[in-house]
């Protein structure tokens, strides 16, 4: 005889779910050279380019990438955020292309648990590449990575470390050959999708939790 049939889980407490981000006005955006690396801070309106030998870029306040604006970040770099509430908001290009010798770096200036910094925030109408970047002990607004965009792709990186790794948001990015480890979340430790149809193929997922459900991914609507 048939046992009965699984219980569906309950709908998801709406109080709990990963947070989108809120952008505000930004002062104009600085750079600062310290003996401890390059602090900065604002809104980018003109194409920028952070390099190795200036590195580490030492996040102070949220730095916004503008529409239309490209941010590159070159192999090597790291990029350190100050305060649990810091964040990268990028509403234009992002290119951070690293290598397996000389990844790029996203990650606290001090500290090593989840939730040390904000999250690296791809949204609606930017576009990106991530390609041998380590991103680790953020997720303060659970997620260190929010997806909110098709054209974003995270290849050969590894998100670790962090309150939910991944939070996709209404859009459809590709993420391949990408190792999310030891992420923990309410629901989705490794990757969240809210609404999205997200490509996600050839990753490595270990040791995600959560305190629900969806380990290492819970998928609601998309």
């Amino acid at each position: 005889q048939a046992g009965p049939e699984p219980t569906a889980p309950p709908p998801p407490d709406p109080t709990l779910l990963p947070k989108p981000p809120v952008l505000e006005i930004l002062p104009p955006y600085t750079e600062t050279s310290t003996p401890q690396g390059t602090q900065v801070c604002g809104q980018i309106t003109a194409n920028t380019t952070w390099t190795a030998a200036a590195s580490p870029y030492v996040v102070t306040c949220d730095v916004q990438v503008a529409s239309g604006i490209t941010l590159t970040i070159q192999p090597g770099v790291a990029v350190q955020f100050q305060h649990t509430t810091d964040d990268l908001l990028v509403s234009g290009r992002l290119l951070a292309v690293g290598s397996a010798d000389t990844p790029i770096r996203f990650q606290p200036a001090a500290g090593s648990t989840p939730g040390s910094w904000g999250y690296l925030a791809l949204l609606t109408g930017s576009t990106g590449t991530l390609d041998h970047a380590i991103v680790e002990y953020g997720g303060s607004n659970s997620g260190s990575l929010y997806l909110a965009s098709d054209q974003v792709q995270v290849l050969n990186s590894i998100v670790q470390y962090s309150y939910t790794g991944i939070v996709i948001q209404g859009a459809s990015p590709l993420i391949s050959g990408t190792q999310i480890l030891t992420n923990t979340g309410v629901y989705g430790g490794g990757i969240y999708n809210d609404s999205g149809s997200p490509t996600i193929q050839n990753n490595i997922f270990s040791a995600n939790s959560a305190n629900t459900y969806g380990g290492g991914i819970y998928n609601g609507s998309g």
